[in-house]
């Protein structure tokens, strides 16, 4: 049997809100004392449902109870990561810290953005002071997976690549968990944009692999060094 709050959730994804139903879902939580606590929670549900009204109504319960967004990493990661830069805003003028850690150790809101390439709210949270270099500029690396991972357009690694570049993120950022290299993402990904932009940062293979291994993506990168070194004599 599904309780008050799978309920609610289940409305909050069927776009609903503002409803004589919602209310009274609502209501049935804050008699039974679980709503003051579950909040955030049911905040991060509307974050990720993309609900407009939903999202309205809970940061209206939290003004209202006078909490604070502090430690609430996990719901600043959703905002990022769906590229909500309103949100963002609205959480971080509430006390939420932009290089805080998440549940996971990778999962910060510059990477949970720049892992999906949402452009915007990358801009958005460097503006008010996230670290690109933060966990050996783990970000610019989610970013060179997300084609893999997210299935992400090509086209939308190159914007948030430089992004982070600029703001001072290595092109070689260092993965305790695999030997595999941003330049060799981008190769992977046959993102040529991405690889020539890395390539004029400094970015490398691994030298620990050996080189037959990697001879296909050598020739990319000889391919990709070609073509900026094209581009800077045009």
């Amino acid at each position: 049997m599904e309780t008050p709050e799978e309920k609610l959730k289940r409305l909050i994804w069927a776009n609903q809100a503002n409803n004589e139903e919602f209310f009274h879902l609502y209501g049935e939580m804050e008699r039974a004392g679980e709503a003051r606590m579950r909040l955030f929670s049911l905040l991060r549900e509307s974050i990720y449902a993309g609900n407009e009204e939903a999202k309205e109504f809970f940061i209206k319960k939290i003004h209202q109870h006078g909490f604070s967004a502090c430690g609430e990493v996990d719901t600043l990661c959703a905002a990022a990561y769906m590229d909500d830069v309103a949100m963002i805003r609205t959480l971080v003028e509430m006390g939420c810290e932009v290089n805080a850690h998440g549940r996971y150790y990778n999962a910060f809101p510059l990477a949970e953005a720049a892992s999906a390439c949402r452009l915007a709210a990358v801009k958005e949270l460097l503006r008010m002071g996230a670290e690109a270099t933060m966990h050996h500029s783990y970000a610019l690396f989610a970013a060179c997976q997300a084609p893999e991972q997210e299935s992400t357009p090509v086209e939308k690694v190159a914007p948030v690549v430089k992004e982070l570049l600029d703001a001072g993120a290595s092109p070689n950022p260092v993965i305790h968990t695999t030997s595999w290299s941003a330049l060799l993402e981008a190769l992977s990904n046959e993102d040529e944009d991405t690889a020539v932009l890395l390539i004029q940062h400094g970015g490398r293979v691994p030298e620990s692999e050996s080189i037959t291994w990697w001879a296909e993506d050598m020739l990319k990168v000889m391919a990709a060094l070609d073509e900026f070194n094209k581009r800077e004599t045009k």
